[in-house]
């Protein structure tokens, strides 16, 4: 079994204050032990127990005297800037209680006026009298909130396409033009290749260098390539054979 959880409130029975006193004195000296051991930090207590003429302190006068005094050389806004008294520690646990309260407010408005917009789209029924003015508003800004996100989305989703199109057009292009540089080898006669444009058509496309034994830098005159069809006389054959 757990032990039974101790009210806070002042004990009348004085034998049992005095042994919580003792008891608890004894966890703060132990808590101070290992909070100066733990973070390497300068902790002292003083505790004033009730008809004691001299207050109890850790760990000791000359331990006491030295953390007061470099605690009196900080300055005054070092000095206050993690000090509470009672009425702040109370204002600062109600300022977060309020801020939680609040929060939990806004979300389960939020849950509520997202289950009416979602009954609305499935019944398209709805009674608007049964809102409060304060819930129209909300209501009004949720819609156009989720509007926005629509917008936004589907702004997005253009964007993402018009570049998809964009880059499959830039990829179309740059294949076109792989495709035209690269051309095939074409066989010529006497075991020969022609591997680039430039062997058929120089820089003013005027002449043409099949390689025919010449240098790459020789070119040759256009109707040389083109054998003078005039100068032979052909008679047809009925039998499919043209004879000279």
């Amino acid at each position: 079994m757990g032990r039974k959880k101790l009210k806070l409130q002042y004990i009348i029975n004085k034998s049992k204050r005095m042994a919580t006193f003792r008891k608890r004195t004894e966890g703060i000296m132990k808590k101070a032990n290992e909070l100066s051991t733990l973070c390497g930090v300068e902790v002292c207590a003083i505790i004033y127990g009730e008809n004691h003429g001299q207050a109890e302190v850790w760990p000791s006068a000359i331990g006491l005297e030295r953390v007061l005094h470099k605690f009196e050389n900080l300055s005054e806004l070092k000095r206050n800037k993690n000090m509470v008294d009672l009425y702040s520690f109370w204002m600062q646990r109600i300022e977060k209680a309020k801020e939680k309260y609040e929060k939990a407010m806004m979300e389960n408005k939020k849950a509520e006026m997202t289950n009416f917009i979602r009954q609305f789209i499935h019944t398209r029924n709805y009674n608007i009298g049964d809102l409060s003015l304060n819930d129209i508003n909300y209501l009004t800004t949720l819609i156009n909130d989720n509007m926005k996100e629509v917008d936004q989305r589907l702004d997005s989703m253009v964007t993402q396409a018009d570049e998809q199109v964009v880059n499959g057009a830039e990829a179309i292009k740059d294949g076109d033009l792989l495709a035209s540089t690269n051309i095939a080898q074409v066989p010529l006669s006497g075991g020969d290749t022609l591997n680039n444009m430039d062997e058929v058509v120089d820089t003013h496309g005027y002449e043409t260098n099949m390689n025919y034994g010449l240098q790459s830098d020789e070119q040759l005159p256009m109707d040389f390539l083109m054998p003078p069809f005039d100068d032979f006389d052909f008679d047809f054959d009925p039998n499919g054979f043209g004879s000279i």
